[in-house]
C-alpha cells in the first residue's frame, strides 16, 4: 500500500508518523483513519526546526509500537520498509 520511507517515534507531543514530504504524509493519514480508524491529532509541516520532514501526531493512547506494527502492514515488499 505504501511505497515511501516512514518513521515511527514519539517526543514530548506525543506519538508520531514521519515522512518526507506532505503528499506522502497526506496517503498515509487517510490510511490510518480509514483503515485504521485513528484519527490524527495534528501535523508539523516539514519546517527546518524539524530537519524538513513532516509529523503527524496521534493521541497517546496509540503506541509507538502499534504505529510500527500498522507501518509495517502497510509496507510493500519492494525493499522500502519504515524505520
Amino acid at each position: 500500500m505504501i511505497d515511501f520511507k516512514v518513521q515511527t517515534g514519539r517526543d514530548s507531543f506525543g506519538p508520531f508518523v514521519q515522512t518526507e514530504n506532505y503528499n506522502d504524509l497526506d496517503e498515509l493519514e487517510d490510511l490510518f483513519i480509514e483503515h485504521f480508524d485513528l484519527i490524527p491529532k495534528g501535523v508539523i509541516d516539514g519546517s527546518t526546526n524539524n530537519n524538513g520532514l513532516y509529523r503527524l501526531y496521534f493521541n497517546d493512547n496509540v503506541s509507538s509500537e502499534k504505529l510500527n506494527k500498522i507501518i509495517s502492514r502497510l509496507s510493500l515488499p519492494s525493499g522500502k520498509t519504515s524505520s
